[in-house]
């Protein structure tokens, strides 16, 4: 009898295969389950459809290269019941109210870079369903991390939200970028240069309350954003 964890790389590789020599338009769950081996029932108590397997694709392979190169202090974790502890992102202080999130674009380059084919098809442009489940996903931390940048201060409302969408959206267009315009993605690792397309938006914004200029601040509200 297979354990969880070997029917479920069963299961991972026959659907990397599977869009390996198709797209993800023409795989059928039914042909998964056969050439796994999976019980119908046992594939809907882990995935809800096709997509939830391309997340959890994803989501195991940056857990795999963030534990690799980034400290367990550092390491913010998605918890599931079905998955265990998975890291997916990152939260390194790089001095007083500033962040590096350099590390996490690494591991995210080094990911995309290994399965480039896949993750072609993974993260096609008309993909919205998994597109959208990033954006929520990283949300959380994206505030988390502006809420450390700033502080005490509290932002209005309108420029919260847009600060929050540019970022989500910015991970997301690095991930389209590197997939879909021909670029060496091991060049762009570990290349000190980018650092300030990584930390993009959090160095503009510490360096606009470095220099006291506070026209997005709501000085009308009392309670700053706090960190959960």
């Amino acid at each position: 009898m297979k354990s969880k964890d070997s029917a479920l790389d069963l299961l991972i590789n026959e659907f990397i295969e599977e869009i390996t020599s198709s797209s993800l338009n023409d795989i059928k769950i039914v042909n998964l389950i056969n050439r796994a081996g999976f019980n119908r029932n046992t594939f809907y108590y882990y995935f809800a459809n096709k997509f939830d397997i391309c997340a959890y694709l994803f989501m195991r392979d940056l857990d795999q290269e963030l534990r690799e190169i980034v400290p367990g202090k550092n390491l913010v974790i998605y918890k599931s019941e079905n998955f265990g502890e998975l890291a997916y992102y990152t939260f390194i202080e790089a001095g007083a109210h500033m962040i590096d999130s350099g590390p996490f674009f690494n591991a995210l380059l080094s990911v995309l870079n290994k399965r480039y084919e896949v993750y072609k098809k993974v993260f096609s442009p008309t993909n919205y369903t998994l597109i959208s489940y990033f954006d929520k996903l990283w949300k959380k931390e994206i505030e988390h991390d502006l809420k450390y940048i700033l502080g005490n201060r509290r932002v209005h409302e309108d420029v919260w939200t847009t600060l929050v969408q540019c970022r989500c959206k910015f991970i997301n267009d690095i991930i389209q970028v590197s997939l879909f315009n021909n670029i060496d993605l091991a060049s762009l690792m570990n290349n000190p240069s980018m650092d300030f397309i990584w930390n993009s938006i959090y160095v503009d914004l510490y360096r606009m309350l470095k220099s006291s200029n506070y026209n997005i601040l709501d000085s009308t509200l009392k309670h700053p954003h706090k960190r959960n």
